[in-house]
């Protein structure tokens, strides 16, 4: 698989998660197992969906662009803020007693592969860039 390839389908994945947070947070609190009831939590399934979006769109501008420094920047943020979230979500679990939605192991388990893959393929892009030196 080639970098640019990877970086498209983390940006598909990335914007189908956003669009319901942010067209339909009652569904996105629902599926989480919050109550939808409450504005602030419509506000902030909101700001993560238009976050998650404008990731993905700078994932998007990674994608189109000829220079590797630019999207082994876009790989290496999009493993921070991936390894961030899934701390942040093991911390929530096991030191504040929030309970597991339905489907959180699986979508760590997608996301710490997205990372994975965010770690090789920039990698990757380094050593293409070497290889051009030489």
């Amino acid at each position: 698989m080639k970098t640019n390839t990877f970086i498209l389908i983390v940006v598909v994945y990335s914007t189908i998660l956003a669009l319901p947070n942010i067209f339909f947070p009652d569904f996105s609190l629902a599926y989480f197992g919050i109550s939808p009831s409450v504005p602030e939590e419509h506000s902030l399934v909101n700001f993560l969906g238009g976050y998650q979006l404008f990731a993905a769109y700078l994932g998007y501008v990674a994608y189109r662009s000829t220079d590797r420094e630019t999207r082994r920047g876009w790989l290496l943020a999009t493993v921070f803020i991936t390894l961030f979230a899934i701390c942040v979500q093991q911390v929530d679990l096991n030191f504040r007693g929030i309970k597991a939605y339905s489907t959180m192991y699986l979508d760590e388990a997608i996301w710490l592969a997205i990372a994975i893959g965010a770690i090789y393929f920039r990698g990757k892009e380094s050593v293409i860039k070497t290889r051009l030196q030489d």
